[in-house]
């Protein structure tokens, strides 16, 4: 679904106006959702909150929200879960806040269509440019279509592994978006292989990987590419 930066509203006589996109908070935490509401009111998107994944599914129906940030502890439903349901119904980018990088909860946000997965601890303001690359991602989707085909779901499913292992890099190194897919990205290039394929190594055995990311540089800058990529693939293969 294509979600614009903005929406033009124009009442008859009066001129255009932009409405800034909805985001939508969910956290059991009322702090948390303050301090997260704060800096999204301060950058100049409309808030609506949610305590839970009820709350959550019925304020997403009624109000249209353009991104979600959701914390993955919900209590009785866990944030991709929630995802996963809020995407049955309406498509939109959704931001999970975790306080762990397990493998095989990644993995399930990926399949889950998450648009990112941020491990804490997590300044707000730093979720504010990464709201903002969710709308501009959303935006060039496009609306969905029957005559969506096998490369189109590809696509996509390649940018949701680069987007969520992105993530959990800025979560662990303490990053800016930009600075981790830039990291992705020379890694990739240091390795001969796409930037999809180091971030779907990520995701398969995060830990590890993590762990064995700049060695694996490292060892490509010493002894060449065939070298750094050995090493971190042989530390996926060993912690599946």
């Amino acid at each position: 679904m294509s979600v614009p930066r903005s929406i033009s509203t124009r009442t008859p006589g009066a001129p255009d106006r932009e409405v800034p996109p909805l985001i939508l908070i969910v956290s059991g935490d009322a702090g948390t959702r303050a301090s997260i509401a704060s800096e999204m009111s301060g950058a100049g998107f409309r808030i609506v909150e949610a305590a839970d994944g009820e709350q959550a599914g019925t304020r997403s129906q009624q109000e249209f929200p353009a991104v979600g940030i959701v914390d993955h502890d919900l209590g009785q439903t866990t944030g991709v879960e929630l995802a996963s349901a809020l995407n049955a119904v309406r498509p939109v980018p959704i931001i999970v806040l975790s306080g762990h990088a397990d493998s095989s909860v990644v993995l399930r946000a990926l399949a889950a269509g998450v648009f990112l997965y941020l491990v804490r601890p997590l300044d707000p303001p730093r979720l504010v440019p990464i709201v903002r690359a969710a709308l501009h991602h959303a935006s060039m989707r496009g609306p969905a279509s029957s005559t969506t085909t096998a490369r189109d779901s590809a696509s996509e499913e390649r940018a949701r592994s680069i987007g969520i292992a992105t993530g959990l890099l800025m979560s662990r190194y303490g990053l800016t978006s930009t600075e981790a897919y830039h990291r992705l990205r020379r890694h990739a290039r240091s390795q001969r292989i796409a930037v999809a394929e180091v971030a779907s190594e990520i995701l398969e055995s995060s830990d590890r990987a993590f762990r064995h990311l700049s060695a694996a540089s490292a060892a490509a800058a010493e002894h060449g590419p065939a070298a750094g990529r050995s090493d971190l693939r042989t530390s996926s293969r060993s912690s599946a």
